[in-house]
């Protein structure tokens, strides 16, 4: 009877230790999965491949050349190709050049570069016709304004983080667009499915040009004001970068 007693509380016991193994087993692999997103959370990670051995002015050539090649009547076209060319072969390069305030390189990893200079000089190189100091030196308004063209600028102002996220989804199409914070800081955000990107050169944390999930942002959580403005599927802004047509820029 002692025997079988024994035996049953060294089950007990073992059943118990494998139990809170498995249980750590679990917790390791789901803290090992969300440490492989944050790593992959990166620019880079837009790259495409066949860039990889292409400088950065033979991209732009490249971006240049097949944006010739685009049928005028292509507006769909045009907005898939606006996209890819920002997020997947202008910007990737431009991931982790220094943010400083005075920043104004137009060559990435090469010096410093500040948010509004960033947008600038990325908007540029893509194609669009447009003078990069003034646009740069305008308030994130004034910056919507010069990009907007006839579409509306989206401003939302709401205190409650998730509120303010939560309206962006309801007010936004998916694709690459302009955002402007208040008064002080401007860059791009990224709408793909469920999920907010905030694409900038960030002057808080690593001081870099980086992505972000939105909600993660401390420099989205400062600000209780936004403006949005449409970039990859406004039409007349595409229109303006197929023709070539320079924007004006709101002062």
């Amino acid at each position: 009877m002692k025997k079988k007693f024994l035996v049953l509380i060294i089950t007990i016991i073992s059943f118990s230790c494998k139990s809170e193994e498995k249980k750590q087993v679990n917790l390791e692999a789901k803290e090992a999965i969300e440490r492989i997103e944050l790593v992959e959370l990166n620019l880079s990670t837009f790259k495409i491949e066949t860039d990889e051995n292409l400088t950065y002015s033979q991209i732009k050539n490249s971006v240049k050349r097949n944006l010739e090649r685009l049928n005028d009547t292509e507006i769909d076209s045009a907005s898939k190709l606006f996209e890819n060319s920002l997020l997947k072969r202008i910007i990737p390069r431009w991931e982790n050049t220094p943010w400083s305030f005075e920043g104004h390189t137009s060559i990435p990893q090469k010096g410093e570069i500040a948010c509004g200079y960033f947008v600038s000089t990325t908007l540029r190189d893509v194609g669009l016709k447009l003078n990069r100091y003034k646009l740069a030196q305008q308030s994130p308004i004034n910056e919507a304004k010069s990009l907007a063209l006839n579409k509306k600028i989206i401003t939302i102002v709401e205190e409650d983080n998730l509120k303010r996220i939560q309206e962006i989804h309801n007010r936004l199409s998916e694709g690459i667009h302009f955002i402007g914070f208040g008064r002080g800081h401007v860059g791009y955000i990224f709408k793909q499915g469920k999920e907010l990107y905030l694409i900038h050169s960030n002057y808080m944390g690593g001081r870099r040009v980086e992505i972000e999930k939105i909600e993660d942002s401390d420099v989205f959580n400062s600000f209780v004001e936004i403006h949005l403005v449409e970039l990859s599927t406004n039409k007349e802004l595409l229109n303006y970068w197929r023709s070539g047509r320079e924007l004006k820029i709101v002062q």
